[in-house]
C-alpha cells in the first residue's frame, strides 16, 4: 500500500499520530501548526488521499494494518491519536498505545435508521434512473448522478467509496477518548454521533462551531482541546 507522511515538531515533544478523511491530503499548514506544540505525524493512505492513485481495493482491517506497520517502521509511539471524517475508521480500531484519542468529525457511528432508508432510497433511484437514460439514449439529470465528489472519483474509488461509507466499527478504541463535532457539519449527523458515542461510552463530547472541514481552517480551537488533556 502507498502512502504518504509529513513530519513536523521537535522530537522532545508529546507525539500526535493524525490521517486525514476521504479525499483528503496532508495538510501541512495545519500539521505545521500543531508541530509548534508537539511532534506530530501525519499519515495519509492510497485510495483516501487525492493524491494517491488506487491500486488494490483494500478492506477497513488492511488500513488498519498499514497505519500499525508505518508507526512501526517510524518507531514512533503516539500520546495522541487524531483523525478527522473517514480517517476515524482505522484509527478507531488501532492496536498501539496511546494516551489520548481524539475523534473529529467521525464517520464511525451508524447514521438514524430514517437517514440510512433516506440514502438507500437515493442509491436505488439513481441506479433505476441511470438504466432508463441509458436505454432511452437520453442524458442523466445531475441530481441522479451523485455528489461532485463521487462523480469526480475512478471506478476504484468509486467502490472503495462504497466500501468504506457502510462500514461502522462494531467496536472502538474508547479509553481517554474525545469527540469533536461541528454545529454546521453537513456531512455528519449530530444526533447519530451523539447517541453512537453514548453507546461506545464515550463521555467528553464537543460541539464547535464551523462545518465538516473546520479544523484546518481555525486549527486554534483544536490545540485548545488536545492542550486540556491531562493524561499527556
Amino acid at each position: 500500500m502507498k502512502y504518504n507522511i509529513y513530519h513536523s515538531g521537535e522530537k522532545d515533544k508529546a507525539k500526535i499520530l493524525f490521517t486525514p478523511g476521504w479525499n483528503n491530503q496532508i495538510n501541512k499548514d495545519f500539521i505545521n501548526y500543531l508541530g509548534h506544540t508537539y511532534e506530530i505525524l501525519a499519515v495519509s493512505l492510497e485510495g483516501i488521499d487525492s493524491t494517491i492513485k488506487l491500486e488494490t481495493l483494500y478492506s477497513p482491517k488492511e488500513y488498519v494494518e498499514e497505519l500499525e506497520t508505518i508507526l512501526d517502521e517510524q518507531n514512533f509511539i503516539p500520546d495522541i491519536i487524531i483523525a478527522h471524517s473517514c480517517g476515524n475508521k482505522f484509527i478507531s480500531n488501532l492496536n498501539v498505545s496511546y494516551k489520548k484519542i481524539i475523534y473529529i468529525a467521525p464517520s464511525i457511528f451508524k447514521p438514524r435508521l430514517a437517514l440510512r432508508l433516506k440514502r438507500r432510497y437515493k442509491i436505488i433511484r439513481n441506479k433505476a434512473m441511470k438504466k432508463l437514460c441509458k436505454l432511452f439514449h437520453k442524458n442523466t439529470a445531475k441530481k441522479y448522478l451523485g455528489s461532485m465528489d463521487y462523480q469526480s472519483l475512478t471506478k476504484e474509488n468509486k467502490e472503495l467509496f462504497m466500501t468504506l461509507k457502510d462500514y461502522y466499527p462494531k467496536s472502538i478504541n474508547k479509553t481517554n477518548a474525545t469527540l469533536i463535532l461541528f454545529k454546521n457539519d453537513s456531512e455528519i449527523d449530530i444526533k447519530s454521533a451523539l447517541k453512537g458515542a453514548k453507546k461506545h461510552g464515550i463521555s467528553d463530547v464537543r460541539t464547535l462551531k464551523g462545518y465538516h472541514s473546520s479544523l484546518y481552517d481555525n486549527p486554534e480551537q483544536i490545540l485548545k482541546v488536545i492542550n486540556e488533556n491531562e493524561y499527556i
